[in-house]
């Protein structure tokens, strides 16, 4: 086996995102890695060749496109960690690396919650199937209905009410739904012919919303929750598609309401009126 430990650093940190590419974006060439790594071409190749020297089976090149796709075969060399892999995730979504048309509004901002980290395996087929626009069977237990099966087009994941979440399309159901990654037991391709473009848009994803939070009345600090959240002026805004505005909105128990009543754990109040339906399109 090849010595990993006796490379360079920086060189064991490419090799492991190359080895990140294929298992979470099923693909790498040399300009994925020359943008997102910042690295000259010549360096890029060098990399990709070692990392073929090491692990052979894990990639084949397709000449139409110049680039490497994980094989059937992949076993990843390194661990890659739920911390470490939905942050890589965020940031490439974030700067529209994804090939997903809904990535022009990802949310701006991650969370870390250790209680509610999804498997890796199940995040890394739902992020290829993303990236390559395609249908996946999946397993999936809803809080409220037990086991089902279905088959989905996934088209972005994010942090939400209760951990991380993909937003996709139901082919059964006919709609956008947010599916918890952490209740899905298994992911597979499916055969169906689809075309994405056949797909609606989702037009609730794509309405982009601010929320004007403070503290709410009732607080018996003002003061401290301004430090919390980073308040300026008494208050915070938030620029976010309308799905991320309803999972805010549930998370942090915000009273939209004026007259709703303040239990000691709701600390914010929504300023003005609510513009949209906050009902969580979930499973």
């Amino acid at each position: 086996m090849f010595p990993l430990d006796e490379l360079p650093l920086t060189q064991k940190d490419r090799l492991e995102f190359i080895d990140f590419s294929l298992e979470f974006y099923g693909r790498v060439s040399r300009q994925w890695l020359s943008k997102c790594l910042q690295l000259a071409t010549a360096s890029c190749t060098r990399d990709i060749a070692l990392y073929r020297q090491i692990a052979s089976d894990n990639l084949e090149m397709r000449h139409h496109d110049k680039a490497f796709y994980r094989t059937e075969k992949f076993t990843a060399l390194f661990v890659h960690t739920p911390q470490k892999s939905l942050a890589n995730l965020s940031r490439y979504f974030q700067q529209g690396l994804t090939c997903s048309r809904a990535s022009q509004n990802a949310p701006d901002f991650t969370f870390d919650n250790s209680l509610l980290y999804p498997d890796m395996h199940v995040t890394a087929a739902v992020n290829r199937a993303i990236v390559s626009r395609s249908v996946v069977e999946i397993e999936y237990e809803c809080l409220r209905a037990g086991s089902m099966g279905t088959e989905i087009v996934p088209f972005a994941i994010f942090h939400g009410y209760r951990g991380w979440y993909v937003r996709a399309y139901d082919l059964s159901m006919s709609q956008f739904i947010d599916f918890s990654l952490s209740r899905m037991s298994s992911v597979a391709q499916s055969t169906r012919p689809v075309s994405v473009s056949d797909i609606p848009a989702d037009t609730i994803w794509n309405t982009i919303v601010e929320l004007s939070l403070e503290p709410h009345p009732s607080a018996a600090n003002r003061r401290a929750i301004e430090l919390m959240y980073g308040m300026k002026n008494g208050g915070i805004a938030l620029t976010v598609n309308a799905v991320i505005a309803a999972h805010i909105l549930r998370r942090e128990n915000v009273a939209i309401n004026s007259g709703d009543v303040a239990p000691p754990e709701r600390l914010l109040r929504l300023k003005g009126n609510l513009l949209f339906d906050p009902a969580l399109e979930e499973l």
